[in-house]
């Protein structure tokens, strides 16, 4: 397990396992030990436990804000570009933007969001061949910022 996509830690490098059977335990132990990757990196481990102890309250109001992203994200593309399809993901700040209705490959796609609309999303088809005419898009930012790309695509789309 780790805090580190969470609370925003993955440049400390810790993570821990839970292993409650003894023995099980043991063998883990060593295994690690084998791999040299036994040893634990102090700021990682007084992060994450910080984390766990006192970051409660931060992790709702994150929790919030990307809900409210989210929210944002699904309004705005349904209301202002309904071509493109999305669905409110859940558990994630990872949504897939369905361009099939505009383009044929995903090469196409790819040029015009990083050419034409001026965003960096992450390609459908790197995903698997089911991912082509898709982009995913981590919203998992400023509302300020989401709705800046939001709006480059959208314009982009108008111009196309």
């Amino acid at each position: 397990m780790a805090a580190s996509k969470t609370f925003n830690i993955a440049g400390l490098n810790f993570s821990f396992i839970v292993a409650p059977c003894k023995r099980r335990r043991g063998l883990i132990s060593s295994w690690f030990t084998k791999l040299h990757i036994n040893r634990s990196n102090l700021f990682g481990a007084v992060a994450t436990e910080a984390a766990y102890r006192e970051g409660e309250a931060w992790l709702d109001s994150l929790l919030q804000y990307l809900d409210g992203n989210a929210n944002t994200l699904v309004e705005f593309v349904h209301s202002r570009m309904p071509n493109v399809k999305v669905v409110k993901p859940e558990g994630t700040f990872l949504a897939w933007l369905d361009f099939r209705a505009y383009f044929t490959n995903a090469k196409e796609l790819e040029e015009f969001l990083v050419h034409k609309a001026r965003v960096g999303l992450n390609p459908g088809k790197n995903f698997g061949s089911q991912g082509e005419g898709f982009a995913r898009l981590n919203f998992a930012t400023q509302r300020s910022v989401l709705l800046a790309g939001l709006t480059r695509i959208e314009k982009a789309l108008q111009a196309k």
